[in-house]
């Protein structure tokens, strides 16, 4: 067991949408989104006289380790205290969720079993990655992520791709102020409720992957991206219109979009929302559409961010160590 103490600092998930689900002609879920370094995760274990939990999401962490303990077949979890010091919020297209499993699984693998497992063996040790996994491969590896989807044999779906993101640009994280998105069994009844999803959709939304998206990341054309992601996210947001009412969280996230889009902001919606997001080539140029969105009287909180390109790491009295 490690005596000294570790900390995980794990990137948040920006979602723009799924491939396909509740179509037995496709793989399920499927997807593509990219990593942010802010807000992000700052996970703390230190020696303890028992297990126990603290900080941000406590019980969160608390129910992860348990069931870390069961796949594991420990009679015990170690004596160590597990604090969540930071954390971005729960439900609201972050992806909190799987960011934080996976931090309380990788921090108890290295400090239980001074070892470190990859982020497919992390996601099935705490239940994760049973529908999109781009929250498990960014953890292990951040950037750009582009997976089809699960068939009935895969535990987690396979990555397709992965691209580095220019480092250079920016995220606007955009967040109307406006209830929290689909989580838990409530995301999981809503999806056992939606029609499927068409064939030709799900065809349509690879292509634009495909034939804009990647492209046009891989030429490190800001404006093409930004339009492709734009245009994926609507086309896959349709997909939930009978739960959401059209492509957005709700009609005032539709709004929200609009406003931002008439002032040449192109936005897209991350998972379940609320939270949009807007990309920019530099932090000036984000610093200047942050202006412009306060100049319209858009009431939306706003924080600027950077592509995460590493993933989640470990840091141990020796030095940091890859968290996957």
């Amino acid at each position: 067991m490690l005596e000294n103490a570790l900390t995980v600092q794990a990137p948040s998930r920006l979602h723009f949408g799924l491939l396909s689900f509740n179509n037995p002609q496709s793989k399920q879920f499927g997807g593509v989104g990219i990593m942010i370094s802010r807000p992000g995760i700052t996970l703390n274990v230190r020696p303890s006289t028992s297990f126990r939990c603290c900080g941000v999401h406590a019980n969160r962490v608390a129910a992860f380790a348990e069931v870390w303990q069961r796949y594991h077949h420990l009679d015990s979890l170690p004596h160590c205290e597990i604090e969540v010091e930071t954390a971005p919020p729960q439900h609201v297209g972050l992806g909190l969720g799987t960011q934080l499993a996976l931090s309380t699984a990788s921090a108890l693998n290295q400090y239980a079993q001074g070892k470190v497992a990859n982020a497919v063996e992390l996601a099935k040790s705490v239940g994760r990655g049973r529908r999109s996994a781009i929250g498990t491969h960014g953890f292990e590896q951040g950037g750009f992520l582009f997976e089809l989807g699960k068939s009935d044999a895969d535990e987690v779906s396979v990555l397709e791709r992965r691209i580095a993101m220019p480092a250079s640009w920016r995220v606007l994280l955009i967040r109307p102020e406006l209830p929290e998105g689909l989580s838990g069994n409530v995301e999981q009844a809503a999806f056992a409720e939606l029609p499927p999803v068409p064939l030709a959709v799900t065809e349509t939304l690879t292509s634009e992957i495909i034939t804009n998206m990647i492209p046009a990341l891989e030429s490190s054309d800001l404006d093409r991206f930004a339009q492709s992601v734009a245009c994926y996210g609507e086309t896959a947001g349709r997909c939930f219109q009978a739960c959401q009412g059209g492509p957005y969280a709700s009609p005032q996230v539709h709004e929200v979009v609009d406003r931002l889009r008439r002032i040449d902001i192109p936005v897209s919606q991350s998972s379940w929302g609320p939270t949009l997001f807007a990309f920019a080539e530099s932090q000036a140029a984000a610093e200047s559409l942050v202006t412009r969105v306060q100049q319209n009287d858009i009431a939306v909180q706003i924080e600027i961010s950077e592509p995460n390109n590493h993933g989640a790491t470990i840091s141990v009295a020796d030095g940091p160590h890859a968290a996957s």
